[in-house]
């Protein structure tokens, strides 16, 4: 017998989605309102009379298949259903002949302590409905914002609480003001062993520990606490947290958590509450679901947290007015941005980097060779050709990057070794006269490189590995995928020592089948248990995994190794072997780019987050 702890599982809810909880709850009801539809013949396009006749229902092949929700405001939303109902018509207590039809509805819902269904549907169809113009939600409820949606919103959001010129000026004080606008109260206080959270939104009353003294700072784990009771609807400021922050951009955050979260918590919370319907899983698996909502939820008010705080037509014109200023200056752009933030920060009193962090959120490229922070300091602002950068990618990266990447990237690694690039100025630059310079300090980039970056220095994709997950009331940081990177065993890797567990992966890799279905048989077995599985969290069809389990010649496609890759959560070391297996090679995959991009950096994703991000590649 081992005598080594069991590592304690921490246990959570499994979250609830909308259509599930209305289908859990509310599925007598719903039928019942339909039932009547059929009988009134209130039915579109149904081409079946069911007047006069007992409605019959086969509840077990009766099913809820959707409830699209559509955002309406903070607490109530309106949600296409569509009903499979098998029934039969009985007349004269005759036997019914069972048949099925689909019959789409609205319902209008309320959430706000509570769930509500009004009374009355306006209508009943066999029809499938129209895309409504309204702001989709998540099956969690979080609403679908693009980042032009969210300008709209938060403009939206200052005028519904504000009135109608709150758009158009810069108030100081002016988060505060919103929040009392919105029936929210601001309140301070050190949160005991809380150094993380800035701010907390509480939706419900609850009694957390605070320092005894008021004091703040890491000193303060070993002091006394007290318990203090938290109203409903108040925001609080933790002055225990160990980055201050800027308060304004923290109350802003928390003001469109109220605004466009409410229902998202809410929902959450009821299920949360409901102990009939209510089982627990381990927490890493119980949150999974959630994941990418979590992440929208935290975008989205981190962008308002910043966009409230600086409108758009109030920065645009701020930006105008500095630009003037500095357009003639005799440097490149990128520094000219760089002083065009440092002058609005310092009018405005605010931090350099929620001025930048701004500029960029407004479609303003050239701020992204500004003020940019890496490894304890500044480097030199910069120049690069505008359309040479898109989305998440940067010409710069940190020491700490550099080195992992160079680890873990046998063509970087090649690249780097053969000194075709040397690192410098927090960028990756070509290791040429013209782009550097060699000095005691190290190499630096010459002016004509800091003036065309894009000519010298590769590109990186930023890729957050770090992912907020969901536990009822509650957002928290993880590190599973950083665990996961070298874990490519499914083993009890508790206690192992990095070179133990180095071991244990190259004994796998060397055991694991060369037959593409014999290893993908035993992939699914040591990763997800059944084929069930794969196809659970691949997207692939049950009868394309059984024989791609049973036929070596299956002619795989690169969408089928990516699902494959992402379903399993396959790290690059058996990646590679499996791609290498089914036909994708170091070589083939040159032409591959984008799908080795995500099979290297999103392989902890869900197929449905990255398909969504990368549409093209899977249709």
């Amino acid at each position: 017998m081992s005598d080594k702890k069991k590592k304690k599982k921490e246990m959570a809810p499994v979250l609830q989605d909308f259509r599930e909880y209305v289908d859990n709850h509310f599925i007598d009801e719903l039928l019942e309102e339909v039932k009547g539809a059929m009988a009134q013949k209130l039915v579109d396009g149904l081409d079946m009379d069911c007047s006069g006749a007992e409605i019959i229902v086969d509840n077990e092949n009766t099913k809820l298949l959707r409830a699209e929700p559509w955002r309406r405001d903070r607490t109530s939303l309106v949600a296409d259903c569509k009903l499979k109902i098998k029934f039969g018509l009985s007349r004269d207590g005759q036997l019914p002949r069972f048949v099925i039809r689909y019959i789409n509805f609205p319902i209008e819902v309320t959430l706000d302590n509570g769930i509500r269904l009004e009374p009355e549907i306006a209508y009943f169809s066999t029809y499938n409905p129209e895309e409504r113009p309204l702001p989709k939600m998540t099956k969690f409820l979080v609403p679908v914002f693009s980042y032009d949606d969210m300008e709209v919103q938060v403009l939206e959001l200052l005028r519904k609480y504000l009135g109608k010129d709150a758009a158009l000026v810069n108030r100081e004080n002016g988060a505060e003001e919103l929040a009392k606008a919105m029936g929210l109260t601001v309140k301070h206080a050190s949160i005991w062993r809380d150094h993380h959270n800035a701010a907390i939104l509480f939706l419900k009353e609850r009694v957390i520990k605070v320092v005894a003294s008021g004091a703040y700072g890491t000193g303060t784990d070993d002091e006394e606490y007290i318990e203090q009771k938290v109203d409903v609807k108040t925001i609080l400021i933790n002055d225990n947290r160990t980055h201050a922050g800027d308060i304004d951009r923290e109350i802003y955050h928390e003001c469109a958590h109220y605004e466009w979260h409410s229902m998202f918590y809410e929902l959450q919370q009821l299920h949360a509450t409901d102990l009939q319907l209510l089982h627990y899983e381990e927490a890493d698996e119980a949150s999974a679901p959630a994941e990418k909502d979590v992440r929208w939820v935290e975008r989205q008010a981190s962008f308002a947290g910043i966009a409230a705080m600086f409108p758009r037509p109030v920065f645009e014109e701020l930006v105008r007015k500095q630009w003037k200023d500095v357009a003639d200056a005799k440097c490149n752009i990128g520094h000219k941005m760089g002083m065009v933030i440092s002058r609005i920060a310092a009018d405005k009193n605010k931090p350099r980097s929620i001025i930048r962090t701004r500029l960029i959120n407004t479609g303003n490229k050239t701020a992204k060779g500004a003020l940019n922070y890496v490894d304890g300091g500044y480097i030199p602002d910069f120049a690069f050709d505008l359309d040479s950068l898109e989305g998440s990618e940067t010409f710069v990266v940190s020491r700490a990057e550099f080195t992992e990447l160079y680890e873990r990237d046998e063509d970087f690694r090649e690249l780097i070794s053969c000194h075709q690039f040397v690192y410098a100025n927090g960028h990756v630059c070509r290791n040429d006269p013209v782009y550097l310079l060699k000095t005691s300090k190290g190499f630096r980039l010459t002016t004509h490189a800091l003036d065309h970056v894009d000519e010298c220095c590769l590109k990186f994709t930023k890729v957050y590995h770090n992912y907020g997950s969901y536990r009822v009331g509650e957002l928290h940081s993880d590190q599973e995928y950083n665990e996961a990177y070298l874990a490519v065993h499914s083993l009890d890797i508790d206690g192992m020592s990095p070179e133990e567990l180095m071991e244990k992966n190259v004994e796998y890799l060397d055991e694991l089948p060369r037959r593409p279905s014999k290893a993908l048989t035993k992939l699914i077995k040591d990763r997800v248990e059944t084929q069930r599985g794969l196809v659970a969290s691949s997207g692939l069809s049950k009868s394309t995994v059984s024989r791609m389990c049973n036929e070596d010649d299956y002619d795989y496609s690169i969408q089928d190794v990516t699902r494959i890759i992402i379903g399993l959560e396959l790290p690059p070391p058996l990646s590679a072997l499996f791609l290498d297996m089914t036909g994708f090679s170091r070589a083939v995959m040159v032409k591959y780019y984008r799908y080795q991009c995500i099979i290297d950096c999103m392989f902890m994703e869900d197929i449905e987050t990255v398909v969504e991000t990368h549409r093209a590649l899977f249709e």
